[in-house]
C-alpha cells in the first residue's frame, strides 16, 4: 500500500460498509475523546544501517471522534510519536570521544476513520501530515534540529473493553508509512476512550 493508493481504499472500505449497513438506523450519536500511548518499533530498510541505531520508541497520541452512526466514526488525531534514535561515539580532530545522539520525532495530525466490524473490535484508517523534527546533540556542542514534513498514511486494529456506562480501555496496534523518506512504524500500544457527549 502507497501514499497514493490510500486514500482510495479508504473511500471504497467507507463506501462499503456504509452500504451494507445502510438499512440500521442509530439512534444514539457519539463524541468520544481517545488516549493512546504505549511502543514503537521502526521496520524501516537502510541503505547503511546507522551505527548505534536504536528502533524502539514511544508514542503517545489523542484523538476525538464524532460517531453519526453505529458502524462508522470520523475524527483527527494529534500526538507525537518517536520514529528511531542513534546514540555513538565518535572522536573529534583532537583525538577525543565525543558522544552524538540524534532523535527523529514525528507529530502526526492525521484524519481517521474507524469501522465497528464487530463489537468491541474497530478498524482504523488515517490519513494527513506528519511534522517531523531531528534533534542531534553533541558533547561541547549546541543542540542542531531539522524540521520536515511528509504525508503520512496509517492502518491499524483496537479491541476495546467497556468499563462503564461511558468510558473503555484496550489495546491496538497499527502500521504506519511516512512518504518522505519511505519510513515504516509499528506502533503497539494502550487506548483508554471515554464518550465526552451523547445525543
Amino acid at each position: 500500500m502507497t501514499m497514493r493508493t490510500l486514500p482510495v481504499v479508504v473511500a471504497c472500505l467507507v463506501l462499503g460498509h456504509a452500504t451494507a449497513h445502510a438499512e440500521v438506523k442509530d439512534t444514539l450519536y457519539r463524541l468520544t475523546g481517545m488516549f493512546a500511548g504505549g511502543m514503537t518499533y521502526c521496520s524501516s530498510q537502510f541503505d547503511d544501517v546507522p551505527t548505534g541505531l536504536n528502533r524502539v520508541g514511544f508514542f503517545g497520541v489523542a484523538r476525538m471522534l464524532w460517531h453519526p452512526e453505529h458502524y462508522v466514526a470520523v475524527g483527527g488525531e494529534v500526538g507525537l510519536t518517536n520514529l528511531y534514535s542513534i546514540e555513538r561515539t565518535d572522536v573529534n580532530m583532537a583525538g577525543d570521544p565525543v558522544h552524538i545522539r540524534s532523535v527523529l520525532n514525528g507529530f502526526p495530525l492525521m484524519i481517521n476513520v474507524t469501522m465497528t466490524p464487530a463489537r468491541n473490535l474497530n478498524l482504523i484508517l488515517g490519513f494527513g501530515v506528519m511534522i517531523m523534527r531531528s534533534n542531534v546533540e553533541q558533547e561541547g556542542s549546541p543542540t542542531v534540529s531539522v524540521g520536515s514534513t511528509s504525508t503520512v498514511g496509517m492502518l491499524g486494529i483496537n479491541y476495546m473493553f467497556p468499563v462503564g456506562e461511558r468510558s473503555s480501555i484496550g489495546a491496538e496496534i497499527n502500521y504506519m508509512i511516512i512518504d518522505r523518506y519511505d519510513d515504516k512504524l509499528f506502533r503497539f500500544g494502550l487506548v483508554y476512550a471515554y464518550d465526552i457527549a451523547r445525543y
